[in-house]
């Protein structure tokens, strides 16, 4: 397949999972139609983490300062120490493509368990960034494994979350399953987004100031949603093109039952820094999710013994 004239910078945020990287850098990202400069940001790596991407990717390791960096290469990776979190690693990525890349004019924001589906996704996406006015963000129709969309998603109310959340159990019970707001939308503009996949102009996203740093993981699609909404721009959903998330596969390896804690956390601070709830209506947001953390984790420990 002939790749179009377009270049875009692809950035992966990866934690301890080389092997994934590489074989998602390998087989999916090469089926799409332009080229791609991938920057890997290796969030705690290792040095034989390192020499294991170097080695398959043919990637130059660049330090967290960018020392390091040589021109010529396809694959960059950011040898990174520390766990950054998500959104830190992000804009880290972006401000490595700025500064080695500056006629880069997308970036592919991708986690590394992304099955691609349409090999043009990338250059359609981008074609329909550049037709339709107000366009910050964009993305495809994202399916989890089962079939089922996982994108795009409505504005969420902190007392509705809360009350979804209490009854959830019982809605279990009774088996009602209601309409998701993602399979019954539309191609056009929503509020927010699954962040495993989607694209930005790269002056866009440095000029609503990036994602928040002070998330570390989950949260990130509504804060740049509202973030783009600052400077007039908004996510746009483009289910003609499609792509396939194994959903949380790293996050259930590596950080099992604190995901849904770190969860908990993004949200109260979206709620609180972002859509301007009180710090009592916080709090009890956080009662309730830890109240459900706790039966959940007491389910499966029963579970397990039983």
């Amino acid at each position: 397949m002939a790749k179009a004239s377009r270049t875009i910078a692809s950035i992966i945020v990866g934690y301890k999972n080389e092997e994934l990287t590489t074989e998602f850098v390998q087989k999916e990202l090469s089926k799409l139609d332009v080229e791609t400069i991938v920057v890997i940001v290796s969030n705690s790596s290792t040095v034989e983490g390192c020499r294991f991407l170097r080695e398959n990717l043919n990637a130059c390791i660049v330090e967290a300062d960018f020392s390091g960096y040589k021109s010529g290469h396809r694959v960059y990776v950011l040898d990174i120490k520390e766990n950054l979190g998500f959104a830190i690693a992000n804009n880290l990525g972006v401000a490595f493509i700025a500064r080695f890349f500056p006629g880069i004019e997308y970036v592919l924001f991708t986690n590394n368990d992304i099955r691609i589906v349409d090999p043009q996704v990338v250059s359609v996406l981008i074609d329909k960034y550049e037709s339709v006015e107000g366009v910050g963000i964009i993305g495809p129709n994202i399916l989890h494994v089962d079939g089922t969309r996982q994108t795009p998603m409505p504005k969420t109310y902190l007392w509705r979350n809360i009350w979804e959340t209490l009854s959830s159990p019982l809605m279990s019970i009774i088996k009602h399953q209601p309409v998701e707001y993602c399979d019954l939308a539309q191609e056009g503009f929503h509020y927010t987004f699954a962040e495993c996949f989607f694209i930005s102009r790269l002056k866009d996203y440095v000029a609503c100031g990036m994602m928040d740093p002070h998330t570390f993981l989950y949260a990130e699609g509504c804060i740049l949603s509202e973030r783009m909404g600052k400077i007039g721009l908004g996510y746009y959903f483009a289910p003609d093109m499609t792509v396939i998330h194994d959903n949380g596969s790293t996050t259930r390896k590596y950080l099992g039952t604190y995901v849904y804690k770190m969860m908990s956390r993004s949200n109260a601070y979206y709620f609180r820094a972002y859509r301007g709830y009180s710090a009592f209506s916080v709090w009890c947001f956080l009662t309730v999710s830890n109240m459900m953390c706790k039966l959940a984790g007491l389910k499966r420990f029963i579970k397990n013994i039983s």
